[in-house]
Parts: structure tokens; C-alpha cells; sequence
């Protein structure tokens, strides 16, 4: 900040960048930043396999459209043009109970 204040004061080309207002982090901050980030990244990875059900087969797409009733996929496609596309295991902590 002081070297921006001192060019602005010199009145050099970089002088304009002094009066913005925004003090951006040297490198030594942004270093160390970004290797607190990693960690904090690193101790969030999920774990490969969360439960004996995720190995289980998932039923076809037909037979669980098929439990739907007509009436509300009738009102689906209305309102949202939803279409089912595919069969997909969601992790429990996504779902509310």
C-alpha cells in the first residue's frame, strides 16, 4: 500500500490503481492462503464407498417411472417439462429425513 501511495504521490502510470480502495494480498499471504484452502479441501474428500447399498443394483428407469402416477407426470410435464432421463444414487446426506 505504501509503495502505491508513493507512486500516486510520484504520480506514475501505476499511480492510477492507488486510489481504488481494494488492498490486494501480497504473494506471501496469498501463499499461505491457498495451502490453508488445500488443507481444508483435503479434509472434505469424500470416502470411496459409503454403505453395502451403494453396491446394490438400481432399478430401470421404465419401472420406476411406471410407480409415478399418470396424473402427477402428467402435471410434471406441464409445469416443469420434466423429463426422467436416468437412475442415479443420491448420497443420504443430500436428502432430508
Amino acid at each position: 500500500m505504501e509503495e502505491r501511495l508513493a507512486a500516486l504521490s510520484a504520480g506514475t502510470a501505476d499511480a492510477g490503481r492507488a486510489g481504488d480502495g481494494d488492498e490486494w494480498p501480497d504473494a506471501g499471504e496469498e501463499s499461505a492462503y491457498l495451502s490453508e484452502a488445500g488443507g481444508r479441501a483435503a479434509a472434505q474428500a469424500l470416502p470411496a464407498e459409503r454403505t453395502p447399498a451403494a453396491q446394490e443394483k438400481l432399478p430401470a428407469l421404465d419401472d420406476l417411472v411406471a410407480r409415478v402416477p399418470a396424473n402427477i407426470r402428467a402435471v410434471l410435464d406441464d409445469l416443469f417439462r420434466a423429463k426422467f432421463t436416468g437412475v442415479r444414487r443420491m448420497p443420504p446426506e443430500t436428502t432430508r429425513s
